[in-house]
């Protein structure tokens, strides 16, 4: 479902494919579903995967505006 049908719905299944493409070794197609969902209205989504820690894209993220 995506986040155009349905805004609850469609960001858990966009974080839920974000976090299994990094937890699998994919941090190319997952940091850029972890960008796009933090500028959607409603919060940042929690995202506490210690395999992403030690990435520059994935601290450049922590580093931006905290609500």
């Amino acid at each position: 479902m995506p986040t155009s049908k349905d805004a609850l719905a469609g960001r858990v299944a966009e974080m839920t494919l974000a976090l299994i493409c990094v937890r699998f070794g994919d941090a190319d197609r997952g940091i850029p579903g972890l960008e796009r969902l933090l500028k959607l209205p409603g919060g940042r989504p929690p995202v506490t995967l210690a395999t992403l820690r030690n990435d520059p894209r994935f601290q450049k993220l922590c580093e931006g505006k905290q609500p």
